[in-house]
């Protein structure tokens, strides 16, 4: 279902995309992937909460499409929509279970709406041109689970019930674009910073912890 979802959103994009170039020259529909490494972070670990939080990468990936909008030779606005995985592994100590740690496993499947603002050190008429890249991201949750291990509990894998249904937080990054004939290849990293505290589930019966998203992207965009 989400497959199909994405596909809906992409070919919608495309035709939109389509349509406007041909009203507006300085528009241009493009295309993007990323492959991305995922972590996720608490804050309650920082102010001495009830548990200790040691996290590992996940690497996931990102499909989606994009439009971008020439404002001038330096500057570009580019809102994007894709599906995107985030998430994290987990070693979780909580000090009122004496069983060992937990090994968790957090999966979530957003729809991630950047809008971004480029900046080009020269112009985005160079062959090879340098840019960075910055905005603000609404995430819409497509799909949670998780799984746990411990010597005790075992393992469990359960969807996760009442996560917030919004994500939002910042981009920072930066790239280089190649000018091709016919398209616009632009090779990006990017850090993205969740702002808004997931509240997470630990094992039955047990506390739930707080995290937040963030991830490193290296992303590639063909722009028609």
């Amino acid at each position: 279902m989400t497959r199909i979802r994405i596909g809906t959103v992409i070919i919608g994009l495309l035709l939109f995309g389509q349509g406007m170039q041909a009203a507006q020259s300085n528009l241009r529909f493009g295309i993007k992937g990323s492959m991305n490494i995922s972590r996720q972070w608490s804050p309650d670990e920082l102010s001495g909460g009830g548990y200790s939080v040691a996290s590992e990468n996940r690497t996931t990936f990102a499909l989606g499409a994009l439009l971008s909008w020439r404002l001038s030779r330096r500057f570009h606005l580019q809102p994007e929509i894709y599906y995107i995985q985030k998430g994290s592994k987990q070693n979780i100590i909580l000090d009122i279970f004496p069983a060992g740690p937990i090994r968790a496993t957090y999966s979530l499947g957003y729809y991630e709406i950047p809008v971004l603002l480029k900046v080009y050190a020269k112009s985005d008429q160079e062959l090879l041109g340098t840019h960075l890249v910055a905005g603000p991201y609404l995430s819409l949750l497509a799909g949670t689970s998780y799984t746990i291990k411990n010597a005790y509990l075992g393992e469990i894998k359960e969807d996760i019930t009442g996560l917030r249904s919004t994500d939002y937080g910042l981009i920072f990054g930066l790239g280089m674009d190649v000018n091709g004939r016919d398209a616009r290849f632009v090779f990006d990293y990017r850090f993205s910073l969740g702002m808004v505290d997931l509240i997470l589930p630990t094992g039955p019966g047990l506390p739930e912890i707080e995290l937040r998203n963030q991830c490193h992207m290296f992303v590639l965009e063909v722009i028609f």
